[in-house]
């Protein structure tokens, strides 16, 4: 719910982590692309170990009321969506940063490296 997903970015705040939500459900073809093929590369892997991955699970419908304030709090259609949030600012979203659909590994690889810098170097200045 709402609670646990706060107390998350609380916790990922004072470990100093970028976090990414992942929106999947057991239905999505598109998310058992993005978990089997894209989250599983090398060039990935490295970089989401960096990374605080939080998955919520749509696959219930209707969704919980939970999972809808949830969604509704960060404009969520549907999955697969994965919002890039740096918790040191708060529980926003990273502007730019959200991807919907479907992504290949190289690209995906490519965007998280420039959230990893971005985030870095933003969290040197602090």
């Amino acid at each position: 719910d709402i609670t646990l997903l706060e107390n998350e970015l609380r916790m990922a705040a004072q470990k100093q982590e970028l976090v990414m939500l992942e929106f999947t459900a057991d239905w999505c073809t598109s998310c058992h692309y993005i978990k089997s093929r894209v989250f599983t590369a090398p060039i990935v892997s490295t970089r989401l170990q960096q990374i605080n991955h939080l998955q919520i699970d749509l696959t219930e419908q209707p969704p919980l009321q939970s999972l809808k304030e949830i969604k509704d709090k960060y404009r969520v259609f549907g999955p697969p969506t994965l919002i890039f949030i740096d918790p040191l600012i708060g529980s926003g979203e990273i502007p730019h940063s959200r991807i919907v659909g479907k992504i290949e590994a190289e690209e995906f690889a490519n965007h998280l490296e420039t959230l990893l810098t971005i985030f870095n170097d933003s969290k040197i200045k602090r």
